[in-house]
């Protein structure tokens, strides 16, 4: 992963299937969950995909891959 000023630090990298879903939790108690198939495959000399924004003084500290939410759920 190719990271410059411009892009800032690497967050987190995951292994997911197109079937999972990846959940984000910030430290000020914002969440985010996004289906894995939504989230653009990128080649080799890639710098990365943005997936939240956070304000200057919240952190993300948590990503993780999770199961989708099934129908009974939503």
């Amino acid at each position: 992963m190719n990271t410059t000023s411009r892009t800032g630090p690497l967050v987190s990298a995951s292994w997911v299937t197109d079937d999972q879903d990846v959940m984000i939790i910030t430290n000020r108690g914002t969440s985010v969950r996004i289906p894995a198939k939504e989230i653009s495959k990128l080649g080799r000399q890639t710098q990365g995909v943005k997936l939240i924004t956070v304000a200057k003084d919240e952190k993300v500290i948590r990503v993780q891959p999770i199961p989708p939410l099934t129908d009974e759920e939503d």
